[in-house]
């Protein structure tokens, strides 16, 4: 009885997450954190030397990491929005979408990441992205396995 309200919250909750993680990423520009290399693209923002992590202290412009992310998590919510349309809630299968296309979208920003967190010379946040992804994919064989569709 609990495991399906469960799955109902789980889907409740990534509708909305992904639109709230698009808004709170933009306290990352006031507050001048989650910046990537540096950059001469017309786009790279400023950075003030005190807020530089001391391997790009010389360097002024950054790739803007924190809109890059919030413009990812804008695409989510619009693809769950156009999902939820099509497949129901209360399954998991809305959160698990939330799950792969964060992950997809959090692998490849970690290259753009100036002192990424690794342990043995694997990058962490790319190895729990990859891992999510892979988890949704084999969770999605499974089901289309045992009846037939997603």
């Amino acid at each position: 009885r609990i495991l399906p309200l469960f799955w109902k919250l789980l889907d409740a909750g990534a509708v909305g997450l992904p639109l709230g993680q698009a808004i709170a990423r933009w306290g990352n520009y006031f507050n001048q954190e989650l910046y990537g290399r540096p950059t001469s693209l017309p786009w790279g923002i400023y950075i003030r030397p005190e807020n530089r992590l001391l391997s790009v202290w010389e360097h002024e412009r950054f790739h803007p990491l924190w809109l890059y992310e919030s413009l990812w998590c804008l695409i989510i919510f619009i693809i769950i929005i156009k999902i939820i349309k099509v497949i129901p809630m209360g399954k998991g299968k809305i959160f698990a979408a939330y799950l792969g296309l964060y992950g997809l979208g959090r692998f490849f920003l970690e290259f753009l990441r100036i002192e990424p967190w690794t342990i043995q010379g694997v990058n962490v946040a790319q190895a729990i992205s990859a891992g999510l992804i892979i988890a949704v994919v084999i969770w999605c064989l499974t089901l289309k396995k045992s009846n037939g569709k997603l």
